[in-house]
Order: C-alpha cells, then structure tokens, then sequence
C-alpha cells in the first residue's frame, strides 16, 4: 500500500476516500478556512504522452472549470485546482458520508418511493440550474450523485461535462455511462440539456426498480436497445409506485427529444406534483 502523501499543496491529508479509474480521492484539511475538504489527484504521472494520460488531463482541467462555476446547494462545490509533482487535483467540497446514489440501486436495499422522487426533484433542479449557464453533465449516473448524512444530495463528477462557448478543448464522441446514456449519445447526435433528463431519468428508474431500464449487455446490444426498444415501466417493477410517478418516468426516458421534458424545472415540476403535500410553490421558483 502507498504511503499516504502529508500534504497536497496547502492541504493536509488526513486520509483515502475513495479510489476510481481517474484518480485517488483523498479527505483533507484546508489550514486557511479550517474546513474538511475532499481532493481528487489524476491518476497519471508526468508523462501524458499517451492517449489516456492527456484524456484525464482534460477530464480534470475541465471537471475544475465548469464545476467550478457553478454554485447550487444540490451540485458539488469546487474550491480550488492546482498540480503536484505533474499531477492536476481538484479540491472539492467534502460529503461524509461518502454514499452515492448507486448504493441504493439494489431490490434488497430501496429507499422508500417518496425520498426517490424528492431526489429526482433536487436533482432536477439542480440540472435546471447548470442547463441554464450552459453546462451540461453528459454523464448523471448513480455514482456520480453523492447522499449526504441529512439526505440531500450533491451532482459531481463534471469530468466530461459539456459548456456553452468554451474557450478549451472539450471532451467529444461517445461519452458517458452505457446504462444511463441518452439515445443520442448512443448514436452521437448533438446534445443538449435533455440528454442530462434522459440520464436522470435512468438513475430514478433504477433507484425505484432496483434495475436499470436497459440491463446490462454487450455494448452493440445495449445501444440497439437504447434506439429502438422501450424498457418496461416503474409501475410493472415496483407495484407500489403510483401510476403517475411511472408516467413521468417513461417521459424522461422518451427516445424522441420532442416528448421528453424539455427542461429540468419542468421535469421537477411533475415530480412535485406526484410527491402532493412534500413541497411548496416557492421551492419551484427558477433559481
């Protein structure tokens, strides 16, 4: 086992949070606002000659620079960037519990149906938000929504994020998680911010069902079932969930643009309305 760095620029480190393909994230300390912080290191060295290396480069400058402009309670902060020893880090805002969405995605371990569409309704919003600023995700999956200890939540990972008249290199071809990708995505069509429903849409059904609305298959397989078949509906999975709720889901997961939402606020809008009493008119005002 590696030993554990003492520092990362200003930052002490205090322990591993979790590890991906990407990199290591660690939990630190900011000395300078006396806060936790979580930072992400590319896993790369100083050689980024090859492919792969230059990708997650690109991945984290553009993780710092759209994440970093924006500020919504329900997306995951961005404090600061920098590069140690050639390797580029994100300083992030901490979650401690450390749970994403992807640990309730099992039959054995659903949450109840009214927290799953209070999410969907935050996570809407909060899609709303950076649609609006012209951000969009491209890659909102399970993993990459984080549940806090008071269960809110919080959208990372904007490593392949998408912004409107940017000024670096952007990410381009078929990005993205296979199970939670758009129809669009699959056939590399231009995006825009539906793709981002489409994929929420996909978390929601899953977080519900237990299943994602495609399973898992061979890549040629999966994408032919993304164009041309339709998944089942919540309602048929989960014998719970109302009828509305399942009416909404398989709006978000329309194959054609033309009759899936067309924004976050209104896909948020018709979870609220299934959720009755949870929420009031003033918490659906444009942010």
């Amino acid at each position: 086992m590696s030993q554990l760095p003492a520092k990362i620029g200003k930052y002490t480190i205090l322990d591993i949070a979790g590890k991906g393909n990407v990199g290591v994230v660690y939990a630190g300390h900011d000395p300078f606002s006396d806060r936790h912080v979580a930072i992400k290191v590319c896993a790369v060295d100083g050689d980024t000659s090859g492919g792969t290396g230059r990708l997650f480069r690109k991945m984290f400058f553009n993780e710092a620079h759209t994440a970093g402009s924006l500020n919504n309670p329900n997306i995951l902060k961005i404090f600061d960037a920098g590069e140690e020893d050639n390797k580029p880090y994100i300083v992030m805002e901490y979650v401690s519990s450390g749970l994403t969405l992807k640990d309730y995605c099992t039959p054995d371990k659903l949450l109840a149906i009214e927290k799953v569409v209070q999410i969907g309704f935050k996570c809407a919003k909060a899609l709303d938000y950076a649609h609006r600023r012209g951000v969009i995700h491209r890659d909102i999956k399970p993993t990459n929504i984080m549940l806090t200890d008071d269960d809110d939540v919080k959208i990372g990972d904007f490593g392949i994020a998408l912004q409107a008249q940017a000024d670096t290199t952007q990410v381009i071809g078929i990005v993205g998680s296979p199970l939670y990708m758009s129809p669009e995505q699959a056939s590399e069509e231009e995006l825009n911010n539906q793709t981002d429903i489409y994929s929420l849409g996909a978390v929601l059904f899953e977080l519900l069902t237990g299943r994602p609305p495609f399973m898992p298959a061979p890549l040629t397989r999966l994408i032919f079932q993304l164009l041309n078949e339709t998944p089942p509906t919540v309602s048929s999975l989960r014998v719970q969930a109302p009828e509305q709720l399942s009416t909404v889901i398989a709006k978000a997961l329309e194959k054609d643009r033309n009759k899936r939402y067309k924004t976050g606020l209104e896909f948020a809008i018709e979870l609220a309305r299934v959720a009755g009493q949870l929420y009031t008119p003033s918490e659906l005002e444009e942010d």
